[in-house]
């Protein structure tokens, strides 16, 4: 019995299952295609394909014929996620739970996976808000 690759595959393009990305089109236009990836393949967010277009896509993607990105990172319910104070000295932490706090830190840019990643932009984010450098 073989095994499963796609955690190998995931981990080689830096995904997780689930994580939305988007992919460069077949015809190397401009679209771009919401797609996830999970232990069956390539899958697409709103866009149906037919004769399994997804293992065509991946198999380009594995082979550098299609670009693809990454998105930001969006929270789940239930996900810690770390952002700057109000004060912007230090940061916070907080369970995403779709209150408006959280979407208003997510349109801004502001919401992060680790402490240490919002700790990284801190002052990124204050000049971002106020158009000065963050004194420290």
């Amino acid at each position: 019995m073989s095994k499963n690759l796609m955690p190998e595959i995931a981990k080689m393009l830096d995904m997780e299952y689930g994580e939305r990305f988007n992919v460069q089109g077949l015809d190397g236009g401009e679209d771009r295609l919401k797609a996830y990836l999970d232990e069956t393949g390539l899958h697409f967010v709103d866009f149906i394909v037919c004769n399994d277009a997804e293992y065509k896509y991946l198999a380009k993607m594995l082979t550098g014929e299609l670009e693809y990105e990454k998105l930001p990172w969006e929270p789940r319910n239930g996900d810690i996620f770390f952002y700057p104070c109000p004060y912007m000295k230090q940061v916070l932490a907080e369970n995403w739970n779709y209150h408006t706090m959280g979407y208003a830190l997510l349109a801004l840019g502001m919401v992060y996976r680790t402490q240490a990643e919002a700790e990284k932009h801190l002052a990124a984010d204050y000049e971002k808000l106020t158009g000065e450098p963050l004194e420290v």
